[in-house]
């Protein structure tokens, strides 16, 4: 038995991965900036534990939430051509939830590409603007960052795509932005919910400051921790897609 190989990507799916991963990219750079344009400006003193802290909340913020959102939006919400040809396959016949994999997987490596074309430019920047560091500093520091925020953009498009997926409501992706904000208010150990308090501590940022004190949580788990929230968001939107209802 020969087993089959996978689809290339059609013109159609390669266009909204190429403006997705570039509205993505942009997104990322816009939204980080703030975070790191004190030691720019030299607010603050360029050292490595503020470069550090300041790539972690570039990226570890609110950044990622909105990454996502908008990638999901464009690649799974209606409008994209790569929507209305998984709805088209599905009223046809056609298995919902192997359908619609590939799509949410599109769209997971355009927020990933995307996140980590972002953060190596912004670690890049700031290196070499600051003159801080050796270049075989600023390679680790690059590939870290990609690292990092590759898994929390996995994460973030996961859930933003079970949030869109089965009603294909673009609006609805953005309800991880809100998902982001009060994840950050709960208290203690719980704090560790929040999907961006995991990539902060990737980044190698402290605990999340709740109100009750927040217990360390190795950089392992939290690994774990993304990688698991990307896989169980992307097979539970698969799951529970059936068609875009009609309105």
């Amino acid at each position: 038995m020969i087993a089959a190989r996978p689809r290339p990507l059609e013109p159609r799916e390669r266009r909204v991965l190429l403006r997705a991963l570039g509205i993505g990219a942009l997104v990322a750079m816009a939204f980080a900036a703030p975070a790191t344009i004190s030691l720019v400006r030299g607010q603050l003193a360029p050292t490595e534990s503020r470069l550090g802290e300041a790539i972690a909340h570039a990226f570890g913020g609110v950044t990622l939430p909105i990454l996502a959102a908008a990638v999901a939006a464009g690649v799974l919400g209606d409008g994209s051509p790569v929507r209305a040809r998984v709805d088209r396959l599905v009223a046809a016949g056609a298995d919902p939830r192997r359908v619609l994999l590939r799509p949410i997987l599109l769209a997971m490596i355009a927020a990933t590409l995307a996140g980590a074309l972002a953060s190596t430019l912004t670690v890049a920047l700031l290196r070499l603007s600051l003159r801080l560091g050796a270049p075989s500093l600023l390679l680790f520091d690059m590939l870290a960052s990609a690292w990092a925020t590759m898994l929390g953009a996995a994460a973030w498009t996961g859930l933003a795509a079970l949030l869109v997926a089965r009603t294909g409501r673009p609006v609805r992706a953005w309800l991880v932005v809100a998902i982001d904000l009060v994840t950050r208010l709960v208290p203690g150990a719980l704090a560790w919910i929040a999907p961006s308090a995991h990539v902060e501590n990737v980044l190698g940022a402290p605990p999340p400051r709740g109100f009750v004190h927040v217990p360390v949580v190795p950089q392992l788990a939290s690994v774990a921790a993304l990688l698991a929230i990307a896989v169980i968001s992307t097979a539970i939107a698969a799951r529970r897609y059936q068609g875009t209802p009609a309105r």
